[in-house]
């Protein structure tokens, strides 16, 4: 019976903004996330890898440097993905970034 209420009651939304988040942790990790992989014994399919490293590389040389800076002091990606998660309405990558522009949160204050 919960089995069959969950089914009924999931809905699957696809969030450009989440999406952004995601494929954010992916770039700024793109050496642990391929170790990882490798150790799990899973090899993603090569068009996935030419992707990431397309983006990966679409970064310059300061974007990286900042990246790993201050996903040190914080994952970037997870502060991403909590905003994506506390304000739906935002549906673009655009409008969460002018969002978290204008934010008085004490996070990107410190960042």
């Amino acid at each position: 019976m919960l089995e069959k209420d969950i089914i009924e009651n999931t809905n699957f939304v696809f969030n450009p903004c989440l999406e952004f988040a995601c494929a954010f942790n992916l770039i700024s990790r793109l050496e642990e996330m391929m170790k990882l992989s490798q150790d799990l014994n899973y090899e993603p399919p090569k068009e996935d890898i030419q992707l990431y490293e397309e983006m990966h590389n679409s970064l310059t040389k300061y974007m990286k440097s900042e990246i790993e800076y201050f996903n040190k002091v914080c994952p970037i990606a997870g502060i991403l993905a909590a905003y994506c998660a506390d304000f739906e309405e935002l549906k673009d990558v655009k409008s969460l970034l002018d969002f978290i522009e204008k934010s008085n949160d004490v996070i990107f204050s410190i960042i």
